[in-house]
């Protein structure tokens, strides 16, 4: 309820609370008279909203949904992501309609801090349906980065099933292409495949909401068809005689 604290959302994440209402409030308060003071404002402001996804009660929501109106185009991107993980924690229709407008008025840069907004604090079920939308988009950057967040902010193991559906349609669509998508004379658009190989791969070994058997785990790795995936797991040369 400090409006100036410094801790870390990862930190306070590991309250065991699913809510507290009774800083719903101060923090409606922080967001809304915000008063910076000597700290740097827009860290502030993230901070708050971040606070707020995690911990607020849907007391405050129309108050909050009414802000998110008003105000939206002065907040910076991470901050507009989490007052969304928000409404969306409390009233998936309402924040459903908002993001999928939203999201099309953005940069790739932008919706990047954005989903980082969305995901590290007040996950939810519509988040989870919005990220397994991505990792099915054919543009590398926006699957391989909705194939990471998936993998560490899923707290459910049907994720497990969906990326491994993407990474099987991925290799049978590039397959056959992977010298042009190794080689460093293609176009960006097309190198960026490899990362949604990389990423699936990566995602499903670390996963939080489940963990592979060790011969999974190794197969998973010797899989690897594009250059920058199998980078991530060097083969190590037998121990001399």
């Amino acid at each position: 309820m400090d409006p100036y604290s410094r801790v870390d959302i990862a930190v306070l994440d590991r309250l065991n609370d699913e809510m507290l209402p009774e800083a719903d409030e101060a923090l409606l308060n922080m967001i809304t008279q915000s008063d910076a003071k000597d700290y740097d404002p827009r860290y502030l402001l993230e901070s708050q909203t971040a606070r707020l996804a995690r911990f607020a009660s849907a007391a405050i929501y129309q108050q909050i949904k009414s802000l998110y109106e008003e105000k939206r185009a002065s907040f910076p991107m991470k901050a507009r992501g989490s007052l969304l993980a928000y409404l969306a924690r409390h009233s998936q229709s309402d924040a459903d309609a908002i993001i999928r407008t939203g999201l099309k008025d953005f940069t790739y840069d932008e919706a990047w801090n954005w989903w980082k907004g969305l995901t590290e604090t007040g996950y939810s079920p519509l988040v989870e349906q919005l990220l397994t939308e991505q990792i099915d988009r054919d543009e590398g950057s926006i699957a391989a980065e909705a194939a990471w967040r998936l993998s560490k902010y899923s707290r459910t193991a049907a994720s497990k099933a969906k990326l491994i559906a993407r990474l099987d349609r991925w290799r049978k669509d590039w397959g056959g292409r992977i010298a042009e998508i190794d080689s460093e004379g293609s176009p960006d658009a097309l190198r960026q495949q490899a990362g949604v190989e990389r990423e699936i791969v990566l995602g499903l070994l670390n996963a939080k909401a489940w963990k592979l058997s060790d011969p999974e785990a190794e197969r998973l790795k010797q899989s690897c068809l594009s250059k920058w995936c199998k980078a991530q797991f060097p083969k190590t040369m037998p121990p001399s005689p």
